[in-house]
Protein backbone atom coordinates (compact mmCIF):
# COMPACT_ATOMS: atom_id res chain seq x y z
CA UNK A 1 0.00 0.00 0.00
CA UNK A 2 1.62 3.19 -0.56
CA UNK A 3 0.12 7.05 -1.69
CA UNK A 4 0.16 8.97 -4.67
CA UNK A 5 1.55 12.58 -5.14
CA UNK A 6 2.42 14.99 -7.95
CA UNK A 7 4.30 17.66 -6.98
CA UNK A 8 3.98 19.28 -10.06
CA UNK A 9 -0.02 19.21 -10.12
CA UNK A 10 -0.92 18.77 -7.08
CA UNK A 11 -3.06 15.48 -7.90
CA UNK A 12 -3.01 12.97 -4.79
CA UNK A 13 -4.81 9.67 -3.99
CA UNK A 14 -4.94 8.55 -0.39
CA UNK A 15 -3.98 5.09 -1.06
CA UNK A 16 -2.77 2.84 -3.88
CA UNK A 17 -2.82 -0.96 -3.80
CA UNK A 18 -1.01 -2.89 -6.11
CA UNK A 19 -0.55 -6.54 -6.81
CA UNK A 20 0.70 -6.93 -10.15
CA UNK A 21 -0.79 -5.37 -13.09
CA UNK A 22 -3.96 -5.24 -10.72
CA UNK A 23 -4.28 -1.41 -8.84
CA UNK A 24 -6.88 -0.34 -6.95
CA UNK A 25 -6.86 3.42 -5.74
CA UNK A 26 -8.42 4.77 -2.70
CA UNK A 27 -9.87 7.82 -1.61
CA UNK A 28 -10.93 8.76 2.03
CA UNK A 29 -13.21 11.91 2.05
CA UNK A 30 -14.97 13.64 5.24
CA UNK A 31 -17.95 14.34 3.13
CA UNK A 32 -21.07 12.38 1.48
CA UNK A 33 -19.96 14.21 -1.81
CA UNK A 34 -18.27 11.67 -4.89
CA UNK A 35 -16.53 14.32 -6.65
CA UNK A 36 -13.27 13.48 -6.20
CA UNK A 37 -13.03 10.98 -8.85
CA UNK A 38 -11.20 13.02 -11.42
CA UNK A 39 -7.84 12.04 -9.53
CA UNK A 40 -8.68 8.42 -9.93
CA UNK A 41 -10.14 8.85 -13.37
CA UNK A 42 -7.03 10.62 -14.29
CA UNK A 43 -4.41 7.83 -13.14
CA UNK A 44 -6.88 5.00 -15.20
CA UNK A 45 -6.27 6.91 -18.05
CA UNK A 46 -2.56 7.15 -17.59
CA UNK A 47 -1.91 3.51 -16.80
CA UNK A 48 -2.74 1.81 -19.66
CA UNK A 49 -2.24 -1.80 -19.60
CA UNK A 50 -2.96 -2.47 -15.84
CA UNK A 51 -6.30 -2.77 -14.19
CA UNK A 52 -6.78 0.11 -12.62
CA UNK A 53 -10.49 0.24 -10.02
CA UNK A 54 -11.41 2.93 -7.63
CA UNK A 55 -13.25 3.23 -4.28
CA UNK A 56 -14.22 6.29 -2.79
CA UNK A 57 -14.94 6.27 1.00
CA UNK A 58 -16.94 8.80 2.34
CA UNK A 59 -19.41 9.73 4.91
CA UNK A 60 -22.78 8.97 2.98
CA UNK A 61 -24.70 6.43 3.82
CA UNK A 62 -25.56 4.44 0.27
CA UNK A 63 -23.11 2.09 -1.27
CA UNK A 64 -23.43 2.29 -4.70
CA UNK A 65 -21.09 2.28 -7.98
CA UNK A 66 -20.70 5.36 -10.19
CA UNK A 67 -21.53 5.39 -13.73
CA UNK A 68 -17.46 5.66 -14.42
CA UNK A 69 -17.17 2.07 -12.26
CA UNK A 70 -15.94 3.83 -9.14
CA UNK A 71 -17.45 2.57 -5.95
CA UNK A 72 -18.33 4.52 -3.55
CA UNK A 73 -18.71 2.73 -0.04
CA UNK A 74 -19.90 4.74 2.96
CA UNK A 75 -17.29 4.17 5.94
CA UNK A 76 -20.03 3.40 8.64
CA UNK A 77 -20.65 0.02 6.20
CA UNK A 78 -16.61 -1.04 6.65
CA UNK A 79 -16.81 -2.00 10.24
CA UNK A 80 -20.27 -3.58 9.76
Amino acid sequence: MRHFRDPKNGREIDFIVERGLDIVTIEVKMAAADDDAKRINWLKENLAGQSVSGVIVNTGSIAYTRNDGIHVIPAALLGA
